[in-house]
């Protein structure tokens, strides 16, 4: 899919939206936004040209009715009383006007509507009104209409007929203009909340600041649809990016052919580091319709259908290393704390005609991410985002990854820890887990981060260090550079028999591949998807919130019982 120039564009649709609210774009459907933007354009030139040239016609049609009809007896001039000379002078004049207008049309291929058939359609006295046939009509008279008729038929044919063809293809600019913005993210939100073509039922439209790429955010709307989740990414050229409007992007209740164009926007651009500019934001506006009906809460004095606008960021890796465990620095998230301040205030701001209403800001990050000052200090990013209150709550992105694996090993590393023998575990106190993955710092990442638990991630030639544990007891982790081939790794070695279904575990980072081991068959094929993880995690902290719980306690929830959180989402998924 070929990319829009930015500038163009949005040059174009500022003119468009600068005569009106932003709370008015929103509003508009994409046959109005279309409409408006051709008549912007239509405003000047084409609109004039045309009317002119209809009021040409008009006009040459008046003065060729008048050689149609006969004068004025002269003894009704002699007889008849100032006001029946009143009416028949009106009835002269009614008529010519109607004459001419019902020409406009046929001028345009430069045809004539008989003055017999017009006087008859209004009721007009044809015997006295016209001269009748052309054998009727003075020469001067029927010479002088020829001349008229060609006349106005070159200028319909010139003026009108080119200006219809310029309309036209006005309209047809506009609508690829309007497809070109929603692929290049610079269409606002439609207000479409409860009639955009699914069904299902509506609760409000979480705004999620994504960085360049979230998996966790095309889970959520691969899940929930446009009406779930409004992402707000920097990188329009992403293969995922490009997905979300290829799948979300069109009526959901019409098949898109393969030549047809996007009508719904399904994301916001912003290029790295100018969350903050004024520019970045101008035209994007956040419908009312889009905030979430809380519950009563006494406790946090919250009131009934009291309106929450939910705000979330997701810092993760987009990338196939979501999963690695490895540390970064703050600077090196994908988008980092300070952009996704500036991102949370500019939102903020974007509501439209906002009710009485609460913010909720939610963080999913590393917590452990490092935050380096120029005189050499280290912060972490939690305490970092607590001290600034950049956030209400902060959903930590490793603790769950490492909390589902080292269940997962719990479970399988039974039958290991009750054939080795006493005094092997007493000299190995952690058991074998064997790591295919290509990347290097994956692996060690990964090693450093189950070491404390009590495993030890080793490579596949180190099996023999472990005698006391049979080879195919092993715990076997599959984690390659993309979710497709690791998909592909974990079917060879299960097909082969270099490894048990059961013992077995794919790390899919992408939610597109995890149920692809489902449909080929092959056993309790174990498969950890982070991005199914992540939306698990942020709809719970959601419905806490919507429950008008305060978020001290929810925060307090994640960090101290998210086992039993993981547990009840398992439950509720099952």
């Amino acid at each position: 899919m070929q990319l829009p120039n930015l500038t163009s564009l949005i040059d174009r649709f500022y003119s468009v939206t600068d005569g009106g609210s932003t709370n008015d774009i929103c509003s508009k459907s994409p046959t109005q936004r279309i409409l408006t933007d051709a008549a912007n354009h239509l405003a000047v030139g084409p609109v004039q040209a045309l009317f002119g040239g209809a009021s040409l016609v008009v006009s040459i049609g008046f003065i060729e009715a008048q050689g149609c009809m006969r004068p004025i007896d002269p003894k009704l001039l002699e007889t008849s009383t100032n006001a029946e000379l009143m009416a028949i002078r009106l009835q002269r004049f009614m008529f010519s006007v109607r004459y001419a207008t019902q020409q406009i049309v046929p001028s345009i291929v430069w045809a004539t509507s008989p003055s017999e058939k017009i006087a008859i359609k209004y009721g007009y006295p044809t015997k006295d009104l016209l001269w009748g046939g052309p054998e009727n009509k003075p020469a001067h008279a029927f010479l002088q209409k020829n001349r008229l008729v060609s006349l106005r038929g070159a200028i319909a044919g010139s003026v009108v007929l080119s200006q219809v063809v310029s309309l036209t293809d006005v309209l047809l600019h506009a609508k690829a203009a309007y497809s070109d913005r929603i692929v290049a993210g610079r269409e606002p939100p439609l207000d479409e909340h409860t009639s955009d073509g699914d069904s299902s039922p509506k609760k409000g439209v979480v705004l999620r600041l994504a960085g360049e790429e979230s998996d966790v955010t095309g889970y959520c709307m691969f899940k929930g649809g446009r009406s779930a989740v409004f992402p707000i990414f920097e990188e329009i050229q992403r293969a995922s990016v490009q997905q979300l409007i290829r799948q979300h992007g069109y009526d959901y209740k019409v098949q898109a052919a393969a030549d047809d164009k996007p009508s719904h926007p399904v994301f916001w651009q912003i290029d790295d580091g100018r969350y903050a500019n004024a520019d970045s934001w101008r035209s994007f506006a956040i419908p009312k319709s889009w905030l979430f009906d809380m519950k009563k809460n006494e406790a946090t004095q919250s009131k009934d259908n009291e309106k929450l606008l939910v705000l979330e960021a997701d810092a993760t890796s987009g990338m196939s290393d979501a999963m690695s465990f490895q540390s970064v620095d703050a600077t090196d998230l994908d988008i980092d704390l300070y952009e996704i301040a500036q991102g949370f205030h500019k939102l903020e701001q974007s509501l439209t005609d906002p009710p009485e209403h609460r913010v909720l800001r939610v963080i999913l990050v590393d917590p452990e991410a490092t935050v380096k000052s120029g005189g050499g200090r280290e912060t972490k990013a939690r305490d970092y985002i607590s001290e600034l209150g950049l956030a209400d709550i902060v959903i930590d992105a490793r603790s769950p990854l490492v909390l589902m694996l080292t269940r997962w090993l719990s479970e399988v590393t039974k039958d290991n820890q009750r054939v080795t023998s006493s005094s092997w575990r007493k000299k190995n106190d952690h058991l074998p887990v064997i790591l295919e993955t290509p990347n290097a710092e994956w692996f060690e990442s990964i090693q450093a981060a189950l070491l404390p638990y009590g495993y030890q991630i080793i490579d596949r030639d180190e099996v023999d260090k472990f005698p006391a544990v049979h080879p195919s007891q092993i715990p076997f982790i599959v984690y390659e550079q993309s979710t497709s081939n690791t998909i592909y790794t974990v079917r060879q070695y299960v097909q082969s028999g270099i490894v048990k279904a059961d013992k077995i575990c794919a790390f899919c980072p992408k939610y597109e591949g995890a149920n692809d081991l489902e449909e080929l068959g092959l056993g309790d094929i174990k498969t950890f998807c982070s991005s199914v993880l992540y939306s698990q995690l942020l709809a719970w902290v959601r419905e806490q919130a919507l429950e008008g719980r305060d978020y001290t306690e929810i925060q307090k929830e994640l960090d101290t019982g998210l086992i039993d959180i993981m547990d009840s989402l398992n439950k509720t998924s099952t």
